[in-house]
């Protein structure tokens, strides 16, 4: 007997937890990606631990997200547990290629015989409102660095620039060849079967478990009924709640002792418009991340002879140049000690 996890990733996921209380109070169902990602790991050296179970459903993460729960699922998988993901669609209206993409991550895919498998490929929207503006007798006025710098092009644009279309074709290129190489090695075909079967879709439920997409067509009882039978556990726990939950034998407790200190990788994250100052949190825009902040952050990290490597974390749509360029110069500063520095930028 043991504990099944499950991934419930319908609700989404945060990148970071809340800055607010108020945030905190409207995120307070929600996982972190650290969450589930070690949870995952954790889940894999534990003999308590049976296997993973994962609902999919809406478009709800993001790509640099999947990846990273892609991983993560893998690395589980070594431990011969069984991990099985289940959905009753990916997408009834399109937007079912990414969450599709994490699915192919299980050793085994469930989907509900009246769901769809909408794969329907990679899109980019950009919002415009000058035509609004215009009609409110507002002028805006931006100054641009260059042409490939397109946050304003959403106040002084009616549609895109040629610039801004070229830059999001390629971004869309790229993302849809990383999706289609995943799923065509996961599932064991032809990336040119693969991309067909994106070019046709969406795929009603047989269609897909007999072009090889799928596994198994059932309903979420189904799912468990099947699991009981193989693993035969006796506790079902949700991901987030296994990894808070605190240590529960001696041997877990002295793990989670500081002393003596290891070697260390720091992850400092940028999240949200970059700006001078300190991070900040708007109820509008969200999380912001401040040069200031930032700065104090890695230069901790610097000073700190534990720390062997550093992982920069960036999830921003960009913002003001002059504070970007004081990260960048503590950015250099620490690489100057001789420590490595990795910057991972989120793909939504």
């Amino acid at each position: 007997m043991g504990t099944l996890l499950e991934l419930d990733l319908t609700r989404g996921v945060l990148e970071t937890p809340p800055a607010s209380p108020v945030a905190a109070f409207r995120a307070r169902h929600l996982p972190t990606l650290r969450e589930l990602v070690g949870a995952l790991r954790k889940g894999s050296r534990d003999d308590s631990v049976v296997g993973v179970v994962a609902h999919l459903g809406a478009h709800r993460l993001s790509l640099a997200q999947v990846q990273e729960l892609r991983e993560a699922v893998a690395d589980f998988r070594t431990s011969g547990k069984p991990a099985v993901a289940w959905t009753e669609s990916f997408g009834e209206a399109g937007q079912g290629t990414v969450p599709y993409y994490l699915a192919t991550a299980f050793d085994e895919i469930w989907l509900q015989p009246s769901g769809d498998l909408a794969i329907t490929g990679v899109t980019v929207q950009a919002v415009f409102v000058r035509g609004a503006l215009d009609k409110a007798g507002v002028i805006p006025q931006f100054g641009k660095r260059r042409e490939y710098k397109t946050a304003a092009d959403t106040f002084t644009e009616k549609e895109m620039t040629a610039p801004a279309r070229e830059m999001a074709s390629r971004l869309a290129e790229s993302a849809y060849e990383q999706i289609v190489e995943g799923i065509a090695v996961r599932r064991r075909l032809d990336t040119a079967r693969v991309r067909e079967l994106v070019d046709s879709a969406p795929l009603p439920a047989q269609d897909g478990l007999d072009a090889g997409l799928v596994d198994r067509l059932g309903y979420r009882s189904d799912v468990y009924d099947e699991l009981e039978k193989q693993l035969q556990y006796d506790d079902r726990l949700l991901a987030e709640r296994y990894i808070r939950r605190g240590p529960r034998t001696v041997d877990e407790l002295r793990k989670t002792f500081p002393w003596p200190q290891k070697p260390l990788v720091a992850v400092v994250r940028v999240t949200g418009g970059i700006s001078v100052g300190r991070n900040s949190n708007s109820p509008m825009g969200g999380p912001g991340s401040g040069s200031d902040t930032i700065g104090a952050a890695l230069r901790a990290v610097t000073d700190n002879d534990h720390v062997k490597a550093v992982v920069l974390r960036v999830d921003s749509p960009g913002g003001s140049y002059v504070a970007s360029d004081a990260i960048r110069n503590e950015v250099l500063r620490l690489r100057s000690t001789g420590r490595p520095v990795k910057s991972e930028a989120k793909r939504s």
